[in-house]
């Protein structure tokens, strides 16, 4: 958040445009804060920001995934893309938001009373209820795994396609590997 603010104070057109976060949000968010500490004391505090932050990190791991995507498209990678569209790319959605749902209902679950030295609250979460996200995920990951490797098997089935089309001499007989016509 510090470095945020700190982007668009030294930079007078993000200044001028989202002025308000400086002058008003920030004033809201400090005053909300200290009502909540206040109030309920630091363990609510520690545990939205436990929870926002598992949130937090989900999401910018999956924007950085769906960045190094794009860029493999734009080096060449478009079957790949092409293949991932629709149902394929709501699966991998899917499977990414699994996993690290496992990961927190495990933490919940665990229950630990303490997060950076404060005290924290966590949802009662039963064990079967990890469990059954962990096998989902898994399961969800290995289907992914089979999916790239069958694909990985396609592509390169294709790319020894368009190696061997391209070894036919002008007759359009296909020319065993290595030789090659000899021409007076």
């Amino acid at each position: 958040m510090v470095s945020t603010y700190t982007r668009m104070c030294f930079d007078a057109d993000s200044l001028r445009r989202r002025g308000w976060m400086i002058y008003a949000l920030l004033p809201a968010v400090c005053a909300t804060v200290t009502i909540l500490v206040v109030a309920f004391g630091v363990g609510l505090l520690a545990t939205i920001y436990l929870y926002w932050q598992w949130f937090h990190y989900t999401r910018q791991s999956y924007g950085i995934a769906r960045a190094y995507r794009r860029a493999a498209v734009a080096d060449g990678a478009a079957v790949v893309e092409n293949e991932r569209r629709g149902a394929h790319e709501r699966l991998d959605h899917l499977i990414f938001y699994l996993v690290t749902l496992w990961g927190i209902l495990h933490r919940a679950h665990q229950a630990q009373e303490i997060f950076l030295g404060l005290p924290v609250y966590h949802p009662p979460v039963p064990g079967i209820a990890v469990d059954i996200a962990a096998v989902c995920a898994v399961a969800g990951l290995s289907c992914r795994t089979a999916r790239v490797l069958l694909h990985s098997a396609r592509w390169r089935n294709h790319r020894r396609a368009r190696r061997a089309a391209g070894r036919r001499n002008l007759s359009g007989l296909r020319l065993p590997r290595g030789e090659s016509i000899q021409t007076d």
